[in-house]
């Protein structure tokens, strides 16, 4: 199962957006359904230093998101499996929430000093715990990516 849009270029401008603050409660709620009951491990927010087109910030998530799976600490073998939330700051600069499972082994920091090694831009990587909040925080904007292996239970 994948979510796919069109148009990247076209994901962060607000006269194409068929709601222009918020998307409508169900399209949240049902997101939050979807990613709540899966076993994540991190809950993850990521900075850009300045602004990008989407298409160089995907790009960068990518190659993030490989170097962790890639990472020698990691004990468990296969992909990671993540959702992927786009967000705008005030500043008009695009940054990630992510939910992120298949990162056992791998310490949270290596997470941060990854992120800030490739974008320059700043990185928060918690332990998931579900009775905080992070998969509706995830789910507020529902404009969310997710990855194309996805859990098997």
């Amino acid at each position: 199962m994948r979510h796919r849009r069109s148009g990247l270029a076209k994901r962060f401008d607000s006269t194409s957006s068929p709601y222009r603050s918020k998307p409508p409660a169900e399209i949240r709620t049902g997101w939050a359904d979807f990613l709540r009951p899966h076993r994540w491990e991190w809950f993850v927010t990521l900075t850009f230093p300045y602004a990008l087109h989407p298409e160089q910030a995907r790009k960068l998530w990518n190659a993030w998101i490989k170097s962790i799976a890639a990472c020698r600490d990691r004990t468990v073998s296969g992909p990671c499996i993540w959702a992927l939330a786009w967000e705008r700051q005030h500043r008009g600069v695009v940054h990630f929430h992510a939910l992120v499972s298949g990162v056992t082994g791998v310490p949270n920091f290596v997470g941060i000093k990854t992120w800030e090694r490739l974008t320059g831009g700043s990185a928060r990587v918690l332990t998931f715990d579900p009775n905080r909040g992070a998969v509706d925080y995830t789910s507020k904007e529902a404009d969310i990516d997710i990855s194309d292996t996805w859990f098997t239970d």
